[in-house]
């Protein structure tokens, strides 16, 4: 697969921009669901979604009161880096 990094950086962008803008993980998580982003249930992290398009995973961390609290966007070599592969 062709990963288009300019595409991907975009988005890259886009994200960054409406965890500025939001605090609510529903209005966020729909922002993600409309940008191509799809819930990762497999993942050990409870809030966890990727675009296997464009390689992004987005890790989102919640207060007790379901606002965002921060967020970890990695690309797919960054994140197979972070859990020690090649």
């Amino acid at each position: 697969m062709v990963l288009r990094v300019h595409e991907q950086q975009r988005v890259i962008d886009h994200v960054q921009s409406i965890m500025k803008s939001y605090d609510n993980a529903e209005l966020i998580m729909g922002e993600l669901l409309s940008l191509g982003f799809l819930r990762v249930s497999s993942s050990p992290d409870p809030y966890a979604m990727e675009h296997d398009g464009l390689e992004l995973y987005l890790r989102i961390r919640l207060n007790s009161g379901m606002s965002v609290a921060g967020y970890d966007l990695l690309t797919f070599d960054e994140l197979c880096e972070e859990m020690g592969g090649e």
